[in-house]
């Protein structure tokens, strides 16, 4: 009898058969199967970003019609407690477009992803299995949803950043994304697309596995035996003792059963036929991960078992100690990260309300030494004394003292402002010091002299260019 083992690795089918719906009082969340990582062209890795951007623009047209299917959708499921079938396949062919792009984007994988809405062969897979919908979840889902959509924010701010560059830098030189980082990010985008399809109503299972699955997950797809309580209960098996007593085997003469060898050789294989899928007594084993030609156990459709899970079950994924400490360390940069995005915003918000505030003062000080200067000038051109114009000299001198004064209490927003601010000052308390030098002038001849001093002119258009300045600096 022979036995024959493929040569190589099946091939992908066209249209994989979906898993089998949970046992009942078992929800399904959104399944997500990753192959393990695989060699990259370093040139797509180099160019990723652009090599993704037709997906990008694709997905943007997408994103409009799924936003308005599931609008749509909501009211239906309100008062049916289900989603149109309709709906359904689109809003699950999306999430499965756009989760082939996240991962491609992500260096999951090299193979470019394919401009379809279908069940495509590829190395990052997308299953749901939407059914009965709580009408009160869904009424509520968007409060709902802001746990689940915060532990997405965290955990993408920390792998989609710093880390991110890293990860790229890393499959660039190396060729190909380590085991436990790829499990790291596989969590992550299997994370990010449960809470699409939760926000999609396309399952009723709250977003889980971030931190990957157990080996007793509550839902086994195929290919994973069935978690605790779901088999015999305890105490039906044979009683302790009650096996096959001594000297009661084949009785002399009688032909063995069908299916077992002859007594006195095991090794032989006369009469004995192999359960389907399983090799006869001798035959050599199948290759590692190649799954065997006879019928009975096809592999799951073209994929591997993923590093560190079940084998044979692509759907659950379980994470190395190693990638579990990676996927909390995302969640730690993604505070950090988060908490500076609000520290800046806060400053930003800050700075925004004092660059008002300095410029209501700024303006309330301009209006009040324009209002003594128009007052003290006109007041001048009617004196015909010496005397009489130095009065109004010593109220201009302490008009602009107290300019200079109002300006530097004055809180600016940012250094350079503060830096322009300071000039005005000083301008300021020159000005004042030539006014101070008019009013206390002891002739005729000096006075005039002060008065017509080219450097004076220039220090008074100084300060005005540079109150200007200070001034559409802190325009609102």
């Amino acid at each position: 009898m022979s036995y024959d083992v493929p040569a190589g690795p099946p091939s992908l089918p066209q249209a994989p058969p979906p898993p089998p719906p949970p046992p009942d009082g078992v929800l399904a969340p959104v399944l997500v199967a990753f192959d393990p990582p695989a060699p990259q062209s370093r040139g797509t890795v180099l160019i990723r970003f652009l090599m993704v951007l037709p997906h990008i623009i694709v997905l943007c047209a997408l994103g409009i019609a799924a936003g308005v299917i599931a609008f749509i959708s909501w009211f239906a499921a309100l008062f049916t407690g289900q989603l149109p079938a309709f709906a359904a396949g689109f809003l699950t062919g999306y999430l499965r477009w756009q989760t082939r792009v996240y991962a491609y984007s992500m260096m999951l994988t090299g193979v470019y992803p394919p401009f379809t809405l279908e069940d495509a062969p590829y190395p990052v897979r997308v299953v749901t299995l939407p059914g009965r919908l709580n009408r009160l979840a869904v009424f509520f889902r968007f409060i709902l949803l802001i746990p689940a959509w915060f532990v997405t924010a965290i955990a993408g701010l920390g792998a989609y950043t710093i880390v991110a560059f890293v990860a790229w830098l890393i499959v660039l030189i190396r060729g190909s994304m380590p085991d436990s980082l790829h499990q790291a990010y596989a969590a992550v985008l299997r994370y990010t697309s449960r809470s699409y399809g939760y926000h999609l109503m396309l399952t009723s299972a709250y977003p889980g596995g971030l931190f990957g699955d157990s080996a007793d997950s509550a839902y086994a797809p195929p290919g994973f035996p069935p978690p605790p309580g779901f088999g015999p209960p305890p105490g039906f098996g044979p009683p302790p003792g009650f096996g096959p007593q001594p000297g009661f085997g084949p009785q002399p003469g009688f032909p063995p059963a069908p299916g077992f060898p002859p007594p006195g050789n095991p090794a032989s294989d006369e009469g004995f036929t192999p359960a389907p899928g399983f090799p006869p007594p001798g035959a050599p084993a199948p290759d590692p991960g190649f799954a065997s030609a006879e019928p009975g156990f096809p592999p799951p459709p073209g994929y591997a078992p993923p590093p560190g899970g079940p084998p044979g079950n692509p759907w659950l994924l379980v994470l190395s100690s190693g990638a579990r400490k990676l996927v909390g360390w995302f969640l730690v940069i993604g505070v950090l990260v988060l908490a500076g995005i609000i520290a800046v915003n806060v400053a930003a918000a800050g700075n925004a309300v004092t660059r008002a505030e300095a410029y209501n003062s700024l303006q309330a000080s301009a209006n009040t030494i324009n209002a003594a200067s128009e007052s003290a000038g006109n007041s001048i051109q009617a004196c015909t004394t010496q005397s009489c114009a130095q009065k109004y000299d010593q109220r201009l001198a302490t008009a602009y003292t107290a300019l200079a004064t109002s300006v530097q209490g004055i809180a600016m927003p940012n250094s350079q402002d503060s830096a322009t601010a300071a000039k005005v000052v000083a301008d300021a308390n020159k000005v004042a010091g030539i006014f101070h030098q008019l009013a206390t002038a002891t002739s005729a001849t000096q006075y005039r002299s002060i008065a017509s001093d080219p450097a004076n002119a220039n220090t008074l258009t100084t300060l005005r260019n540079d109150f200007d300045d200070l001034k559409s600096a802190l325009t609102p």
